[in-house]
């Protein structure tokens, strides 16, 4: 698990992270002073929870939050503060609560006990891919860091296969939506064709090789090897669909038209 905490006071960012690395004894603690340091890493990491100071002082009222909520939908954010009413707008941000200065480790504890998304559902603990479609594509690795792979189209086409569901797509499909082209020239059948390879062992390497199921020259994901925001919402779970907020798939301009998208628009209405 990783832990996020950032807090201008240097003596409650110690205690914080003291106090955590007593009651989470594995969980990884990134502890900053400034936000600037958080969006400097917020690339390379993934958050189950994080702990944030309310006001930060030099940033726009809840700004930091509505980040790391975009990156990470489904990541636990307590607020840190001294303020005992907090304003309505700390509802955009879908708190999981708030810890007011002076906390104890018993405050802490009962934080920990009620969390909005329980780390035990949502952490990369079963073994299977751990998949964000809600806002950014995001995949993590069994330590629940964010997943890179070696070639940037060949996480595309996962998320163009994520996105289908199970349902086998071919090399003509993958070049009609990604690459605009419905009759793909020999030149693009073969960079595809280096795509997905380069994709499958990526996929080998971190531990998933069953994920993408590639056979009879057609592809398909293995849903049943994907922890997937997007399947969870579908197969009717109410926290994941909690973490929606009409953001899905946003780097691919082929996601906004998908059948998908379009049934997780009518589920909002």
């Amino acid at each position: 698990m990783n832990i996020l905490i950032v807090d201008q006071d240097p003596e409650t960012l110690s205690q914080l992270a003291q106090i955590l690395r007593k009651l989470l004894p594995q969980a990884d603690i990134c502890a900053y002073l400034h936000a600037e340091d958080y969006y400097a890493i917020a690339h390379k990491n993934s958050f189950e929870l994080a702990f944030l100071a309310y006001p930060l002082h030099g940033w726009e009222p809840f700004s930091l939050e509505a980040d790391l909520h975009k990156r990470y939908p489904l990541c636990n954010i307590i607020l840190i503060t001294q303020e005992v009413l907090l304003p309505s707008s700390v509802l955009n941000i879908y708190p999981s609560g708030a810890l007011c200065k002076p906390f104890t480790s018993e405050a802490i504890q009962k934080e920990l006990s009620h969390l909005r998304y329980p780390i035990s559902d949502n952490a990369p603990f079963f073994g299977k891919l751990q998949v964000q479609t809600f806002g950014n594509f995001l995949v993590f690795d069994n330590s629940g860091n964010v997943l890179h792979f070696s070639l940037t189209r060949s996480k595309e086409i996962l998320a163009f296969l994520i996105d289908q569901c199970g349902f086998s797509v071919t090399t003509r499909d993958i070049a009609a939506e990604i690459f605009e082209q419905s009759t793909p020239d020999t030149r693009l059948s073969k960079n595809i064709s280096k795509y997905v390879s380069s994709l499958i062992r990526d996929l080998e390497k971190a531990g998933h090789p069953d994920v993408v199921i590639k056979q009879n020259r057609s592809l398909e994901i293995n849903k049943n090897g994907v922890d997937c925001d997007l399947y969870r919402v579908l197969n009717g779970d109410p926290d994941a669909f909690a973490a929606y907020h009409g953001e899905y798939l946003i780097d691919y301009s082929w996601a906004e038209h998908s059948d998908s998208a379009y049934r997780l628009r009518e589920l909002l209405q």
